[in-house]
């Protein structure tokens, strides 16, 4: 199943790629995909129980005023 997340105001091409490479190592996470243009980050899993609450975690490691 896919997922996609918007991640309003990212506009940080360093950070965006970080995040999506330490989304990719989330649990369950089998590919993520961050499009800087559009700010959203496609994740697919085939359980996404847990994968929010720790996305939003690791997105605020990177980008504290992101939102998701």
């Amino acid at each position: 199943m896919e997922k996609e997340y918007i991640l309003s105001g990212l506009t940080c091409a360093g950070c965006g790629a970080k995040i999506e490479a330490a989304a990719r190592q989330l649990t369950g996470v089998k590919r993520a995909s961050l499009n800087l243009m559009t700010q959203t980050l496609t994740l697919e899993s085939e359980n996404f129980g847990g994968i929010p609450e720790e996305l939003q975690k690791l997105i605020h490691r990177y980008e504290p005023d992101v939102s998701v």
